[in-house]
């Protein structure tokens, strides 16, 4: 007798996969989709452990797919309260005791935020950094803040919100590169999105705390939006960049 077998871990990429190939039709994601999927005949616990689950699963983010409204703001032209209901989702998210704003003023930032039903249920902020790499005077779009209410995990609300300002950066042309850090094993989750890549660069914050992504084992993430980041940065060179924080930022 044949069993199907599979593990949380295929579950969820079946899901993602299943997510982003919905919201984006590209072959890629299509790929992802029916990679994961072949993937469940391999390795895992018998599918009756998890075919409920995954049915009810599948159910929630239909649910939270047709209730999504995806806003964006500048955070700084936000009133009080406005920028107070962020700080404390983003501490919510993260776990955190702290209080206080999550961006700093030293830099312009865009705000994201994907609400179901008007509730905030992911979050993520776009700093704006005007500085040289390699040689080149570029603005910065910076990832900041990435976060997803715990409920709400694994319901998709992570990928369409990346997937959504990734496009809004590349559409609005109003930067030269994206640009943000992330732990090793998290990349798979946003290389999903099939626009960013991984760079061997190491990222100096330049600041008291001398911060640097390569002591810290972060990868490097990077988006090419401007005709002059395609022609001439080149992701497999091994760069130093600096970028001369405020003390205590880092992205």
């Amino acid at each position: 007798m044949f069993l199907l077998y599979l593990t949380p871990s295929d579950m969820h990429r079946v899901i993602d996969g299943w997510i982003i190939g919905w919201f984006n039709s590209s072959k890629k994601h299509k790929f992802e989709w029916k990679n994961g999927l072949v993937s469940l005949f391999v390795r895992g616990l018998p599918i009756g452990v998890y075919f409920s689950i995954l049915l009810n699963k599948a159910y929630d983010i239909l649910y939270v797919m047709k209730n999504i409204e995806i806003k964006t703001s500048r955070y700084h032209a936000l009133n009080e309260t406005e920028r107070t209901s962020i700080d404390q989702f983003v501490h919510l998210c993260w776990g955190e005791q702290e209080e206080g704003s999550v961006h700093r003023n030293d830099f312009p930032v865009q705000s994201f935020g994907l609400f179901v039903h008007g509730t905030m249920t992911a979050y993520a902020g776009v700093i704006l950094i005007d500085t040289m790499i390699d040689e080149q005077r570029l603005l910065v779009g910076a990832l900041s803040c990435f976060c997803v209410h715990p409920s709400y995990r694994h319901h998709g609300c992570g990928l369409l919100l990346f997937d959504h300002l990734t496009r809004r950066m590349v559409e609005r042309s109003q930067i030269d590169l994206g640009l943000f850090t992330c732990a090793e094993q998290v990349c798979p989750f946003y290389l999903l999105q099939g626009s960013w890549q991984c760079a061997n660069w190491n990222i100096y914050a330049d600041n008291h705390e001398g911060y640097q992504s390569k002591e810290m084992w972060l990868s490097v993430l990077v988006l090419p939006v401007s005709p002059r980041c395609h022609q001439t940065l080149c992701i497999e060179k091994s760069l130093d960049l600096h970028l001369h924080l405020p003390d205590g930022m880092f992205i």
